[in-house]
C-alpha cells in the first residue's frame, strides 16, 4: 500500500493542507495518507521519530504558503524544526520530493536555503489555489500522484526482481557449487576405492606369490629331502652305481636291462629323476646333464655287470661305482 506524506507548517499553511489531505484521503484512502506526526512520544529522540515517518513513505509533499521561507529563516537556530527535519530526512533517502505552492508561494531558491535541505530548490512543484479552480488543481495533483506512484511500483517490482533474480543465482551458484563439491567429493571417494582396490588386489597378489613361492620352496625342500633320504638308502643297502654316457634324441626310448624292457620319457632340456614304468625289479634310472649327450645313471641291487639297451642297441657300464 502506498503512502503519501504531507509535510507543512501549521502557522503557514494549516487550512490548505487539511485540504489537500481531505482529497487525498477520500481517493487513495485514509491509511494511504499521513499528515499529523505530533505525537512523539516522552524520551523519544524527535529527530529519529520522524525520520523513521518519513522512511515509511512513497512520496513527499511539502506544502508551502507564502511566508514558508520566512517561518524556516526564524527557525534556523531551532534543532526542532520539525519541517526542516521532515524534509531533510525525505532528501537523503531519495523519496520524491513534490513542493505544493499555494497561491502565490513558490520554491525558494539554493541559495535562500541551509544546504541540508538545498536540493529542494530543483524539485518540479505543483501550484493550487483557492477559488474555482481548486478542483482543477487537487485533480492535477492526484494526477500527477498516481503516475509517480505508477513509476514507484514498476521501480520497485524491478527491484524486487533484480533481488530475485540474484537471489535464484546465488541460489544456482550455490547448487552448482555444492553440486561441484559433491561431484569432487565423489572424485575423491572413486579415487579412494580404486586404491584401496589396486592396494588389496596387490596385497592380495604378493599373498599368492608368497605363498606359491613358499609352496617350491617346500616342494624343493621335501624333493631334496625326499632325494636325500633316497640316495642314503641306496647307499646303506649297498645298492651299485651304473654310469652310461647315450645319445637320446627322441623323446620316448625304450630300455632295456638285463632283458627286462621300460619306457623312458623325457622332455628336452629337462634334467632330473626319470621315473620307470612296470618295474618288475628294484631298478632306478635318472639322467644327467642338459645337453643331447645324456649320461643314465642305473642303481642295481646286484654287483653283477648289467647289460643295458637303450632302442635296441647294447650299451655297457662304463664305471661300475
Amino acid at each position: 500500500m502506498a503512502k503519501i506524506f504531507i509535510c507543512y507548517r501549521r502557522e503557514d499553511t494549516k487550512w490548505p493542507a487539511q485540504t489537500i489531505y481531505n482529497y487525498l484521503a477520500d481517493h487513495f484512502g485514509k491509511e494511504s495518507v499521513v499528515f499529523d506526526v505530533d505525537s512523539i512520544p516522552f524520551g523519544i529522540d524527535f529527530r529519529e521519530y520522524l525520520n523513521n515517518a518519513v522512511s515509511k513513505c512513497d512520496i513527499f509533499l511539502a506544502v508551502m504558503g507564502e511566508k514558508w521561507l520566512e517561518f524556516l529563516k526564524k527557525r534556523l537556530n531551532k534543532p526542532n524544526d520539525f519541517v526542516r527535519i521532515e524534509i531533510q530526512a525525505a532528501l537523503e533517502r531519495n523519496i520524491p520530493v513534490v513542493p505544493v505552492c499555494i497561491g502565490d508561494a513558490s520554491v525558494p531558491g539554493e541559495e535562500n536555503l541551509p544546504s541540508e535541505i538545498a536540493g529542494l530548490s530543483y524539485k518540479q512543484a505543483v501550484e493550487i489555489s483557492a477559488g474555482p479552480d481548486l478542483k482543477i488543481h487537487l485533480k492535477r495533483l492526484v494526477e500527477g500522484l498516481e503516475y509517480l506512484l505508477a513509476e514507484l511500483k514498476v521501480e520497485v517490482e524491478s527491484k524486487q526482481k533484480e533481488i530475485e533474480e540474484k537471489a535464484t543465482r546465488e541460489r544456482i551458484a550455490e547448487l552448482k557449487s555444492t553440486a561441484d563439491e559433491e561431484q569432487k567429493l565423489k572424485k575423491v571417494e572413486e579415487k579412494r576405492k580404486k586404491k584401496e582396490a589396486r592396494a588389496k588386489s596387490e596385497a592380495e597378489e604378493k599373498e599368492q606369490t608368497q605363498k606359491e613361492e613358499k609352496k617350491r620352496r617346500n616342494d624343493e625342500e621335501r624333493k631334496l629331502k625326499t632325494t636325500k633320504q633316497w640316495y642314503a638308502e641306496l647307499v646303506e643297502k649297498k645298492w651299485f652305481k651304473r654310469i652310461i654316457s647315450v645319445h637320446l634324441f627322441e623323446e620316448t626310448h625304450v630300455i632295456e636291462i638285463n632283458g627286462r624292457k621300460f619306457g623312458l620319457k623325457l622332455r628336452y632340456g629337462v634334467d632330473g629323476e626319470v621315473p620307470l614304468k612296470k618295474c618288475s625289479w628294484p631298478t632306478k634310472i635318472y639322467v644327467t646333464d642338459g645337453s643331447i649327450n645324456r649320461k643314465l645313471t642305473f642303481w642295481a641291487k646286484f654287483p653283477n655287470d648289467i647289460t643295458i639297451t637303450v632302442d635296441r642297441k647294447v650299451l655297457y657300464c662304463e664305471s661300475p661305482e
